[in-house]
């Protein structure tokens, strides 16, 4: 289950991109019916939105100016760290979303040194 949160209240230091999907935050403002939020931080400015899932892990949802226009970079707090379980929480978020894999762009599977 995803709840949403209040993204300014996530440190953006300590969440990593993890994931890229291949649509535009329209898309999911759209078919989701999430609400995004046009803000900035230390990197620069985005539009995000950010939830937990199962009440438990937090997560954001953002695209910062200069990214690819139709991408979206799924962020995850910094310290995980193990791939296979980086692939397991994007698995979930993506079901909870109800997305498909061809959405999937990028996972840090696809460069764990990264």
């Amino acid at each position: 289950m995803l709840s949403p949160l209040p993204i300014r209240n996530l440190p953006p230091a300590d969440f990593i991109p993890q994931a890229i999907f291949g649509r535009p935050a329209s898309y999911f403002a759209n078919t989701r019916r999430i609400i995004f939020i046009d803000d900035w931080d230390d990197f620069d400015r985005y539009e995000g939105a950010a939830f937990s899932l199962n009440g438990q892990l937090p997560f954001a949802l953002k695209h910062y100016r200069g990214h690819p226009t139709d991408t979206l970079t799924l962020y995850l707090p910094s310290d995980i760290r193990d791939v296979e379980q980086i692939t397991q929480i994007i698995s979930a978020i993506m079901k909870e979303l109800e997305l498909g894999r061809d959405i999937l762009v990028w996972q840090r599977a696809d460069d764990p040194n990264l």
